[in-house]
């Protein structure tokens, strides 16, 4: 089955590719496009987070061609291959024969063995492509055996080839070098150079009739987004001091993970004792979120086990609640990520200095102590426990 998708005022392509993204059946997402900015991604980066935490394994291609693919577009890709670096790979193509661009627009959602959906169209990732512009998209249903399946993972493949010298493999030491070599700008850059060109348009035919009227369209507000700023994110510093690292004014504030878009959750610094083992203090342990002391172990996003939230006892009484974090081992400011679902808490542990959700949690408690959000156990900040719940 194939099916025209058209972009206009009342269907955005961005709006249908942010629904197949959530549909469960889906394992593997393959996209060859030829630009990616901020301005697309933040529309996606909470469907795809969600695809890859889900068990999903993803794949971006991408072109820096002609400037139209921006520092901040890659930088929130790099990202979702840190969060998940098993399951997600981004790859930069590009010939440095002026006479070559990598142009294509192509979208691939697979599930596990029997079924593929095929989109190939003129929708970049970025605000214009997805939202704005009018496009067009052919979208078909493909079987396993469709040897059209077989010809487009063919050419996915080869365009993710990287012993030719026209790809490379995507992380934040690479963009860093993307940048310090002019490849890829900042989206305020690319902004400016838009707006002067216009300028100049507009200087040239100021003076002469308008041949069609002017239609305006507005893109929907993006769903809340992990952005960091580039620094902290491709320069990371374990040797530095983590304050230098994630001091409040360096980091994008007011925006909350894609993964806990919805129900509640607790941003937590815990201060380990015997290597991995954080203390809860009762303060937090005795709230409706661990409803009330009756929720007494917490599922690992990691590695799927059920880890006990056990007393710890002093002067013959309980004083906190301890809970074995193993996945703190060789972090240098570990943080944690705990999420309420329908059966019980999960948590996921970040490293706050290696970590682009870790550095987010780290700064929205900072953030927090200003408002009166975030408790600590002790006066002493630097070795106290850190919470705050949402």
């Amino acid at each position: 089955m194939a099916k025209l998708l058209v972009h206009t005022q009342s269907s955005a392509f961005g709006e249908h590719l942010q629904q197949l993204i959530t549909q469960a059946s889906w394992t593997r997402f393959d996209i060859a496009v030829a630009w990616v900015r901020r301005s697309g991604t933040k529309h996606l980066m909470p469907v795809l987070y969600e695809f890859l935490r889900r068990g999903g394994q993803l794949q971006v291609i991408v072109g820096i061609d002609i400037e139209n693919t921006s520092i901040e577009g890659l930088q929130d890709l790099v990202a979702l291959t840190m969060a998940f670096p098993a399951s997600a790979r981004v790859l930069v193509r590009h010939n440095e024969s002026p006479e070559s661009t990598f142009h294509p627009k192509l979208y691939l959602l697979s599930d596990s063995s029997t079924f593929a959906k095929l989109i190939v169209g003129s929708n970049n990732i970025t605000e214009a492509g997805l939202f704005m512009n009018d496009e067009a998209s052919l979208e078909m249903d493909l079987s396993s055996n469709d040897p059209l399946l077989r010809q487009v993972r063919s050419t996915l493949a080869e365009w993710a080839n990287v012993r030719r010298g026209l790809v490379r493999v995507l992380g934040a030491a690479a963009l860093q070098e993307l940048v310090d070599h002019g490849y890829v700008r900042s989206e305020a850059h690319l902004q400016r150079r838009s707006r002067a060109s216009e300028s100049e348009r507009d200087r040239v035919h100021r003076d002469k009739p308008k041949l069609f009227r002017k239609s305006r369209r507005r893109a929907p507000d993006p769903p809340p987004s992990i952005h960091i700023e580039l620094p902290e994110v491709i320069l990371p510093a374990p040797s530095e001091a983590v304050s230098a690292v994630v001091s409040p004014a360096r980091v994008s504030s007011g925006l909350i993970p894609p993964r806990v878009l919805t129900g509640r959750r607790v941003f937590f610094r815990p201060r380990l004792s015997r290597g991995t083992q954080a203390q809860m203090p009762d303060e937090l342990w005795n709230t409706e979120f661990f409803g009330k002391r009756r929720i007494r172990q917490a599922r690992s996003v990691r590695d799927n086990a059920l880890r006990g939230i056990n007393p710890a006892r002093s002067g013959g009484a309980d004083n906190t609640r301890k809970l074995e974090l193993r996945e703190t081992k060789g972090m240098i400011e570990p943080v944690v990520l705990f999420i309420k679902t329908p059966t019980g808490i999960d948590f996921e542990v970040f490293d706050a200095v290696r970590d682009p959700i870790g550095l987010y949690i780290f700064h929205q408690l900072q953030a927090g102590f200003a408002t009166g959000d975030t408790e600590q156990t002790i006066s002493d900040r630097a070795h106290a426990t850190w919470w705050r719940i949402y």
